[in-house]
């Protein structure tokens, strides 16, 4: 069980909410979603990508859907960089995956 300390256990409910809101914004039949996001000062500026349910087709670049949504993604991401820590300095950009499956990956780097 972790502490209510632990960066860890704040990191988690963020990724949840960043997984949510891809899904919510992607196109409807994907295999995998990608985010690659990159903190400028109080900005999170992302990219996003889906590939569609068609193995032979291209990975495909999308938006959110309103500008609601595109300001939530850039609060979480910068929540994300709140809680993530490093002794190499902060948070600079976050790799960000999504599959159908419900699986959920951050990679970062600081």
């Amino acid at each position: 069980m972790r502490s209510i300390d632990d960066p860890q256990a704040e990191q988690e409910p963020v990724l949840q909410v960043i997984g949510r809101l891809l899904v919510a914004n992607a196109p409807a039949s994907w295999q995998r979603i990608d985010a690659l996001v990159e903190m400028l000062g109080d900005r999170a500026v992302f990219v996003l990508e889906f590939q569609p349910d068609d193995d032979h087709a291209e990975p495909r670049f999308f938006t959110p859907r309103n500008p609601e949504d595109g300001r939530a993604l850039s609060d979480c991401f910068l929540r994300l960089a709140q809680v993530v820590h490093s002794p190499r300095g902060p948070l600079r950009k976050c790799h960000f995956h999504v599959r159908s499956d419900g699986h959920i990956h951050a990679d970062y780097e600081f």
